[in-house]
Order: C-alpha cells, then sequence, then structure tokens
C-alpha cells in the first residue's frame, strides 16, 4: 500500500545507529565496517544505509566486501534547505557504486536570515524567534512534500523523464531526523556555475515539463488533493523577499530597483497576492499541474556528451513543489535560466513547441484541454511574477557570476529584464 501523509514512515535515530545484534546479522556488505560509519554529521549509520540499499535499491550490486567509503557534501554553497551528501562504494574488486543522502537542516536558513538582518534591522528579536519557528515548519514540510513527489513520481512517471531515481525517503516530524536517498548524478552533472539556456536547451526542458504535466493530467484527483501549495513555504518567502528587497535597494549600483518596486514584490509576496498568482487559471487552457517550484539553474543538472553538446541531465530538487499554472515553470525556465536577450528572441517558440506537444499528448490520451497559443502567452506573461520572487532569493548566490567590467550578475541582470516586462496584478 502506498503511504501517505496520514501515514508517516520514521526511522527512530536510536535504530539507526545502534548496533546490531548477532540474532540479525548486517548484510555482506557492511561486514567490513569494524565500527559505526556516520554520514557527515548526520545520525544515520552506513550499516543503516546499505540496508535500505538491499530492500530498495534495484541497482545496488551486493558487494562481497567492502573495501572503501568516500563522502562528499556536495550541497556546499548551494542551497537553504538540506545537506546532500555523495557516498561513494568501492569494493575489494574494484566495483564501484554511488548514491545521495539528502538530509534537510534548517541551519543554512536561520543563518542567512540573522546575518540579512543584522543589517537591515527589518525584524526585532521576537518576530526573528517567530521567523526561526516558520523556517523550521518549512523545512520539514517541504522535504516531505518532496518524499510526495518521488513517491508519486516513482508509481507513475516513466523512469526516461528526466528526474533523479528516486531510492527510498522517510517523513520528517519534530522528533525524527528523516533522510531521502537517490541516485547519484554528480559525476556526470556539468560543474561550475551554468550559462544562459540556448532555445534547444530550453526544448529540451520542455519535453521533461510536458511528460511531467500529462502524468499530472492522468492522475489530476490524486494531485490536487496531496499537492496544495505548502503554508509554511508562503509564509517563509515574505520574510526572504524583505529582506531581498531591502538588499537591492541599498546596492548603490542598483538604481534600477526602485522604491515602487521594492513596494511591488513585497506586496507580491504577501500571501493571498502570491497563492493568486501562483494558482492554476483552467480558462487558459489547462487544469493544475505539479510545479517544480524553485526551477533555477542549480536545480537544473546538465551533461556534457561526445557531441560537444550540453544534455538534459535531471531537474532536482522537488520539494518546493506545488499545483498551479502550467506556465510557472515555463516562465522560471525562460526568465531565470536564459539570458534576457535569448529568452526575448524565442520564448514564442518555446511556448509553441509546449502547446503543440500538449496538444500531441490531449490526441494521444484524450486529455481534457483546451491549450492555445495565446492562452499559453497570456499565463506565461502572468507567471513572470512567480519567477521574480524566486530570482530575488538567489541574487548574488555563488550562480549569480559577475563577469568582467560588469557591476552585477548574470541572474541580477535577468532579474532586471523580468521586472521590466512584469504586469503586476
Amino acid at each position: 500500500m502506498r503511504r501517505t501523509k496520514t501515514q508517516p514512515h520514521v526511522t527512530p535515530i536510536a535504530q539507526r545507529c545502534s548496533p546490531r545484534t548477532s540474532n540479525s546479522p548486517p548484510p555482506s556488505a557492511a561486514r567490513t565496517l569494524m565500527e559505526p560509519r556516520r554520514i557527515g554529521s548526520t545520525s544515520y549509520d552506513l550499516a543503516f544505509l546499505i540496508d535500505i540499499l538491499n530492500e530498495h535499491d534495484e541497482l545496488y550490486p551486493k558487494f562481497i566486501k567492502i573495501e572503501n567509503v568516500a563522502e562528499k557534501l556536495v550541497s556546499e554553497n548551494r542551497g537553504f534547505g538540506s545537506n546532500i551528501y555523495s557516498v561513494r562504494l568501492t569494493s575489494g574488486e574494484g566495483e564501484e557504486y554511488s548514491f545521495v543522502c539528502k538530509i534537510p537542516t534548517v541551519e543554512y536558513l536561520n543563518k542567512y536570515l540573522h546575518e540579512a538582518n543584522e543589517e537591515s534591522k527589518k525584524f526585532s528579536e521576537k518576530e526573528l524567534e517567530e521567523q526561526e519557528e516558520i523556517n523550521l515548519t518549512q523545512v520539514r514540510e517541504t522535504h516531505n512534500r518532496e518524499v510526495d513527489f518521488y513517491r508519486f513520481a516513482k508509481e507513475n512517471i516513466p523512469k526516461s523523464v528526466k528526474i533523479p531515481r528516486f531510492i527510498y525517503g522517510e517523513y520528517m516530524t519534530e522528533e525524527n531526523e528523516c533522510i531521502i536517498i537517490m541516485e547519484d548524478l554528480s559525476d556526470r552533472a556539468h560543474k561550475g556555475p551554468s550559462k544562459g539556456l540556448s532555445k534547444e536547451e530550453a526544448f529540451q526542458m520542455v519535453d521533461t515539463i510536458c511528460d511531467i504535466h500529462l502524468h499530472c493530467l492522468l492522475h489530476q484527483q490524486f494531485i490536487e488533493k496531496n499537492f496544495q501549495p505548502v503554508d509554511s513555504l508562503i509564509k517563509c518567502l515574505k520574510a526572504f523577499i524583505t529582506l531581498s528587497a531591502h538588499d537591492l535597494l541599498e546596492n548603490e549600483d542598483y538604481t534600477w530597483f526602485t522604491p515602487e518596486l521594492a513596494e511591488k514584490t513585497i506586496a507580491l509576496s504577501e500571501y493571498d497576492k502570491l497563492m493568486k498568482v501562483m494558482a492554476s487559471r483552467p480558462e487558459l487552457g489547462m487544469p493544475p499541474v505539479i510545479c517544480q517550484g524553485d526551477l533555477w539553474p542549480s536545480n537544473v543538472l546538465w551533461e556534457h556528451k561526445s557531441d560537444g553538446m550540453r544534455h538534459l541531465l535531471s531537474i532536482i530538487d522537488w520539494q518546493d513543489c506545488y499545483i498551479g499554472s502550467y506556465a510557472n515553470d515555463l516562465a522560471s525556465l525562460l526568465a531565470i535560466n536564459m539570458d534576457a536577450e535569448t529568452r526575448k528572441s524565442c520564448e514564442q517558440d518555446v511556448l509553441r513547441y509546449y502547446v503543440e506537444k500538449m496538444n500531441e499528448y490531449k490526441k494521444s490520451f484524450n486529455l481534457d484541454i483546451d491549450l492555445t497559443y495565446d492562452k499559453a502567452w497570456i499565463a506565461y506573461k502572468k507567471a513572470i511574477q512567480v519567477a521574480i520572487l524566486i530570482t530575488m532569493t538567489i541574487v548574488e548566490n555563488p550562480e549569480d557570476v559577475v563577469e568582467n567590467g560588469e557591476n552585477m550578475g548574470r541572474i541580477t541582470k535577468r532579474l532586471v529584464h523580468m521586472l521590466e516586462d512584469a504586469e503586476f496584478e
């Protein structure tokens, strides 16, 4: 039976770390470990994780003997909500197998909150404490949302779709640490800050978005019940947009970010307004679908192949996903991941490609949609507002590379053009 939120599955910390009894021997792969081996600063030991791989990972090779274990924190400077470790096992025969452990943490959110507030003083000590509680709830609820998404995808979305192969996940509660285990793509993914997408690369992403939207439409009742927007995430966003707007206003080089724009973006992040902007508008051609919700360059992995081109490897980090307008991820794809000049030259072609592909699916699967290019264009223009808020949380991130002679990063420059193009409601 598929586990749902009303039936959370968690493993107590003591069970993850405690030594095994002679009546319960570890799998052969773990027998070479002379003492418990923890992953990073977590409570998870390797023997427990190997048990999980043996039970849940059909691709895990049953090594006779593990000679070496190497782990690497791959999430450093790349996100706020979790620690992500790549764990590589090597057998005595030289075989290797690696997997990824994603473990939520509130540490980075709170650190950023306090650092950003030190200068702006937007929040009192009491408000900071309240925001820390919201942050903790958000980390817990978005982790559980990601588990739900991967379970849904594992059951309903073909393995060929460019999302990570899910192995195992536990829900986070107030009492328990939790984990997601996935395939390790770190060796294949392009390293370093990504350049802006080309039109051909955008088409690759649209292929994956269409495949996901198709399976949302085929399971409409289920996704509408289980993927409503996460309240704590919406509430958390308001504080970080407020702090980001202050930082942009204080930057003397950013004269383009006026007090009027600060007021508009902060107003846009208000709970009721943002829920309305994110929501599906059936009159624009389609019922709600799952939106990735945080589709910025670090969450899109690319792979270089022998043809010299970049090929989409995976769209990762689904903890912020929710049901909403089909155009939300399209707007993020185009506005956040493309340089503005490229976006403006090809956004119409990309939207037409999406409409054509979804209408092909309509014929093949008898979908109840009424999608046209004109409707998609209206939905896209509205969804630019969602892309603006995502971008405001990532300006001056390491991905926001400043070229020689420039006074702002590539993502900040994209934000300038989004604000020019937005039709604020």
